[in-house]
């Protein structure tokens, strides 16, 4: 089996938002009623496009991944530790008003958490708060009650344990189908959004940290990759775009004389 290889997967660095995609995004989460649910999808949005942050890393993510660090000659800056593919372990810098959106979805939970200390002191209880909650009962799941009997049950008949992959993904899902229904009107492509999922804002935070001028070795450690040449196809896909934005362009050359 040693000699055997399995097809390498193609990355369509396509599956990224543009400057104006996500501008529709962003305006679609202010239209929603304000409440739990779209403070969820704003600390789901705004956490995965800003971090690179896997979709299973997320799930996973709880306040006791995220410290506060002070170092020299810089502000004291969030940091959030994730165990990514092949157990490897990386720190990713957050943004404060990103972990304000978290902080205010945790506070949704101080009934059941007991109230939460000022920010600098979390967390209260390390391990047991999630970055990404339910917001109500979970699903229900088949299991044996006391007396051995298979029986289908919720696990938790309230909010507040963490929120899965899948439901995860399904709440950006539900969201991205909306957003799709009001594109055409913004100008925008409708199919794009309904083909949209959580590892499209991954791959819009690696594109937009290379345009913005990040290094390219600090872009792959962030998003975790497992080679440099895994993030250098993004770049490429930039270069892609200029190119095309050249040639695209009339020439207006200087007439020869003579």
């Amino acid at each position: 089996m040693k000699g055997f290889k399995l097809p390498k997967t193609r990355l369509d660095v396509k599956r990224s938002f543009t400057e104006a995609e996500w501008a529709h995004v962003l305006h679609g989460v202010a239209a929603l009623p304000i409440g739990a649910e779209q403070e969820r999808l704003r600390c789901i949005l705004e956490l995965l496009v800003s971090s690179g942050i896997r979709l299973d890393e997320l799930a996973k993510a709880t306040r006791a991944d995220l410290r506060l660090e002070s170092l020299p000659g810089l502000a004291d800056t969030w940091v959030l530790s994730v165990t990514g593919k092949r157990d490897k372990q990386r720190d990713v810098p957050l943004a404060n008003d990103v972990v304000e959106l978290l902080d205010a979805h945790a506070t949704s939970f101080a009934g059941t958490d007991g109230a939460f200390a000022d920010r600098d002191a979390l967390p209260l209880i390390p391990g047991t708060q999630p970055l990404i909650r339910a917001l109500g009962a979970s699903v229900e799941q088949w299991m044996r009650d006391a007396e051995g009997q298979v029986t289908k049950a919720a696990v938790t008949g309230q909010g507040g344990a963490a929120l899965s992959a899948a439901g995860i993904y399904a709440v950006v899902k539900r969201f991205m189908g909306r957003a799709a229904k009001t594109a055409p009107a913004a100008g925008l492509d409708a199919e794009r959004f309904e083909k949209a999922s959580t590892h499209w804002m991954r791959h819009t935070f690696v594109r937009q940290a290379l345009v913005d001028g990040a290094p390219l070795e600090v872009v792959s450690e962030l998003a975790g990759h497992a080679s440099i040449s895994t993030t250098s196809i993004y770049s490429s896909q930039e270069l892609a775009r200029k190119v095309q934005a050249i040639r695209g362009m009339k020439r207006r050359a200087v007439p020869v004389l003579g």
